[in-house]
């Protein structure tokens, strides 16, 4: 996956440069994965290791390395529903118990918390013996993410992962509830706010004058 860009050097390089392409060129290594059709881009960046908090990390990505980013969320390589996921670690559980350390990337930038792609990074884990013993039925993949500390369980045959994986997120709370607020080109409606790793609203689509199951997608996209 070529892109455009200057490639780093040191620990914080997650690139390399590989002819025939331009000196100029990006060269990125992808795993893709989908969980139930959304899809995840994973960065495997096992090697490189990590020298700075996973926040400072995110951070420190945004700003000097943020054409990646780009270049893997955005088409033409991307589209407006790619999500990615830049691993880092594998092996042995570090002093936190964390088997690895998550970033998520998405078209608008970096994101806390994702539940597709963990249920995706789970079966990614063992499939590329990034746990060092799984064990039967059912495996504790453990992630660090920058919301904190969240296990994904995963069926193990002693081969392979399998399906329906599960996790266990951070603490979820409400943080506000029956908010009034104004949709454009729906009017007012009252949602609830919860958290849970991230920020949601929620609300029923009646009161945007939808139904799930029966509208055009494009319709519950724009109105969310």
């Amino acid at each position: 996956m070529a892109a455009d860009g200057s490639s780093g050097s040191g620990p914080g390089c997650w690139e390399r440069r590989l002819p025939p392409h331009s000196p100029s060129g990006l060269v990125v290594r992808t795993v893709e994965m989908h969980a139930g059709g959304e899809p995840l881009r994973i960065v495997p960046r096992l090697e490189a290791g990590r020298a700075l908090p996973l926040l400072s990390l995110r951070r420190e990505e945004a700003a000097v390395r943020d054409h990646v980013r780009r270049a893997l969320m955005h088409e033409p390589r991307g589209h407006a529903g790619m999500y990615g996921a830049v691993v880092l670690g594998g092996g042995e559980p570090d002093a936190g118990g964390a088997h690895l350390d998550v970033l998520f990337l998405h078209g608008a930038g970096y994101s806390t918390m994702c539940g597709h792609a963990v249920l995706a990074l789970g079966r990614f884990a063992l499939d590329y013996g990034l746990v060092a013993a799984p064990s039967s039925p059912e495996t504790a993949v453990r992630l660090r993410c920058p919301c904190g500390p969240v296990t994904a369980f995963v069926p193990w045959d002693g081969q392979r992962s399998g399906n329906p994986v599960r996790f266990h997120s951070v603490p979820a709370f409400a943080v506000a509830t029956d908010l009034s607020i104004n949709i454009p080109g729906h009017g007012r409606a009252v949602v609830d706010i919860g958290y849970g790793g991230a920020f949601y609203a929620f609300l029923c689509a009646e009161q945007l004058g939808l139904d799930v199951c029966s509208s055009k997608t494009s319709d519950l996209v724009h109105a969310a």
